[in-house]
């Protein structure tokens, strides 16, 4: 039995401090669902912070109010709040790292706001009670590894006490803001200290969760649903490849002759061989029954075939070491993108493949010209045009496989 090495405290201290508690690679697997925490309460924070401060710059502007010292920290909430809505409505402002920037960008926004209004918009004898308020606030809504969120939260006391510093003549009021900033800042880092961990952990919950109901428990591939949604992020990103859809042979007899159990060691060894076989990259899911579907994104058809070719001679191998020896073959369809491609059009191309696949009999493959039927159905070219398509699919298929058009 292998020993569990226990970690030092300064190693759990580390692990925490880094990852709120994770590993490092179980932390980059479920950093993007705190993103998108973070993300939807500073957008819906933003709004209100934008609303706000355009109140309270019409109001000054028309003379309702007469605090004209509040003009310049309303006016760069007003502006910053609606320069933060527009690039967060961006398309290409997405991912990772444009995202982190993005939340941090919109935090010490409003932490200079809140600063800028605690110190040269207030009085001497007036306390930055804002500011206070959102050191506290921070700690119980804006969840995020320590490391960062220390950094941001000792930054924000440096620059809070150099303005504090510049703006009010020393007495009680200045150092009290100074004190109140250093203690409101550390119990926001300890409550982040103890929420982090348990939200994160959360996050992990989740998903495991979602994978359970995305993974079909037999095969341990992909379920239909999960398999339709990736694929159609992949189209509408632009991605290109080919669509496979596979069909086991004669499988109805073999669970009439053998049984279901049976049955169900067989498709296990398929989805072993199609987990064995295919990239990480690939798309790869049960359909119900005994249907599979792969995506493989980047190849082309020609590509598609020699893969498909490689899981037969696998899929063969590994049947004939079940426990009732069988004579393992399937028979797929390939159907290659084309511009504009739906899922749902890909997928009937290469069903059509693999249903005529299955009407010669078996243990084959079948192509289908996906861009040429897509152009056919939609602009009727000329029978001259169908058959130099014809022509050019023969020379990528040397061994004599047809093309379905």
């Amino acid at each position: 039995m292998t020993e569990v090495k226990k970690k030092t405290w300064h190693e759990r201290f580390l692990q925490g401090f880094l990852y709120a508690g994770l590993s490092g690679k179980t932390y980059q697997e479920v950093a993007w669902r705190y993103r998108k925490d973070n993300l939807s309460k500073l957008r819906t924070g933003m709004r209100f912070a934008f609303l706000l401060s355009a109140v309270y710059v019409l109001a000054i502007l028309t003379g309702i109010m007469q605090e004209q010292r509040l003009l310049f920290p309303y006016s760069f909430l007003l502006v910053v709040s609606a320069v933060l809505l527009l690039i967060g409505r961006r398309s290409s402002f997405r991912g990772p790292s444009k995202e982190l920037v993005y939340l941090y960008a919109t935090v010490m926004s409003s932490i200079v706001f809140a600063a800028i209004l605690g110190t040269f918009a207030s009085g001497n004898t007036t306390s930055a009670v804002t500011f206070m308020v959102l050191m506290v606030s921070l700690g119980f809504f804006y969840i995020d590894i320590p490391v960062r969120f220390d950094s941001m939260i000792l930054v924000s006391i440096i620059l809070f006490s150099i303005l504090v510093m510049e703006a009010k003549d020393p007495g009680e009021t200045r150092n009290s803001d100074i004190m109140n900033a250093v203690t409101y800042g550390a119990l926001s880092m300890a409550v982040n200290w103890m929420a982090a961990p348990r939200r994160f952990r959360e996050y992990v919950q989740d998903s495991v969760l979602e994978k359970a109901a995305d993974v079909d428990p037999m095969t341990s591939l992909l379920t239909k649903d999960a398999s339709k949604a990736l694929v159609q992020n992949l189209l509408v990103s632009g991605k290109s490849g080919t669509c496979v859809m596979i069909d086991l042979d004669k499988f109805k007899s073999i669970n009439d002759t053998y049984g279901h159990l049976f049955g169900d060691e067989v498709i296990q060894c398929m989805g072993d061989v199609i987990r064995e076989q295919t990239r990480k990259t690939d798309v790869c899911g049960r359909f119900g029954g005994d249907e599979f579907f792969l995506f493989l994104p980047g190849l082309n058809a020609g590509e598609a075939v020699y893969v498909v070719k490689r899981l037969q001679k696998a899929f063969e191998e590994h049947a004939s070491h079940l426990s009732i020896p069988l004579e393992g073959t399937f028979s797929a369809g390939i159907a290659e993108t084309w511009d504009r491609v739906s899922y749902d059009g890909l997928f009937k191309a290469a069903d059509d493949a693999l249903y005529e696949a299955k009407r010669k009999g078996g243990n084959q493959y079948h192509t289908a010209a996906a861009e040429a039927r897509c152009f056919l159905r939609k602009q009727r070219f000329s029978y001259s045009v169908m058959i130099m398509d014809f022509t050019v699919w023969i020379d990528l298929f040397p061994e004599g496989n047809e093309v379905f058009l």
